[in-house]
């Protein structure tokens, strides 16, 4: 006895070709779209194409503007020494207002950060300034 005889659906080596066929299309619908994908992600949107930045240069910290500083003065006396600061902190408790004031380059370039208590300077603190 022999295999036994398998019904003919007719479609033989063409149904191999359509698989092949789908397969070719699918890869090429995939290799159009990621083509154009990666060309939008390599041209900016028009508003920040047309953007015009203007980095705002942190206040200059240095050794000489340290010098001036003295516990006890006030926001306003700091600030007419190193120019506007930046408010990092506030904390409140029943009796006393905290706030840090920051000043420079908050990462890596020279910073200087001075505490307040009840508006009055009682810390001052400073990393990597200049000599100017």
């Amino acid at each position: 006895m022999g295999p036994s005889p398998q019904p003919s659906d007719r479609q033989g080596p063409r149904g191999l070709g359509y698989v092949v066929l789908t397969i070719v299309v699918i890869g090429g619908i995939v290799y159009g779209l990621n083509s154009l994908l990666d060309k939008e992600s390599k041209t900016p949107p028009p508003k920040i194409q047309d953007a015009i930045t203007n980095p705002v240069a942190p206040p200059t910290v240095s050794k000489a503007k340290l010098d001036q500083l003295r516990i006890g003065m006030s926001l306003d006396q700091v600030e007419s020494v190193l120019g506007k600061g930046k408010l990092a902190t506030e904390s409140k408790t029943s009796s006393h207002t905290y706030t840090i004031y920051s000043w420079g380059e908050n990462l890596n370039g020279p910073n200087l950060s001075v505490t307040f208590i009840d508006g009055t300077a009682s810390d001052i603190t400073a990393d990597n300034l200049s000599a100017d």
